[in-house]
């Protein structure tokens, strides 16, 4: 089974129980995040939701299996992706990189409810909507 990365929209679409929830719910237990998505949603948590420091972590660990660390491989994907952005103006925020980073480091399928990534346009990336 291919290993499945959880972009940060998946997640909030899952803690807001947002359409395609249960898609990101079906495949919790196996998925893994990169640390860069996992700051992104605890910001989010934090800041937009007014969520207490310590109920973000609560929640983050008992959703979260595995988070994985972004590296100086994700890194250089990374600018690989930038350089297909820029070519075709996706607009891809460093949070939406750093995924899709891991997600080709891993050979994964990548969960997101970002519309913009079914048209993105790059080896190596598989991409699922959950909406």
């Amino acid at each position: 089974m291919k290993p499945i990365v959880l972009d940060a929209s998946a997640v909030l679409a899952l803690i807001n129980n947002e359409t395609g929830a249960a898609n990101v719910e079906n495949v919790l237990s196996t998925a893994v995040v990169s640390s860069v998505n996992l700051a992104e949603i605890v910001s989010i948590l934090s800041t937009r939701h007014k969520v207490p420091a310590q109920q973000v972590k609560l929640l983050m660990t008992q959703l979260i299996g595995s988070v994985i660390n972004f590296t100086e491989e994700h890194a250089y994907i990374v600018a690989k992706i930038e350089e297909v952005n820029i070519e075709n103006k996706y607009s891809l925020s460093l949070g939406d990189k750093a995924c899709i980073a891991l997600g080709i480091a891993l050979n994964a399928t990548i969960y997101t409810a970002d519309k913009i990534w079914g048209t993105l346009d790059m080896p190596n990336v598989n991409v699922h909507l959950i909406r």
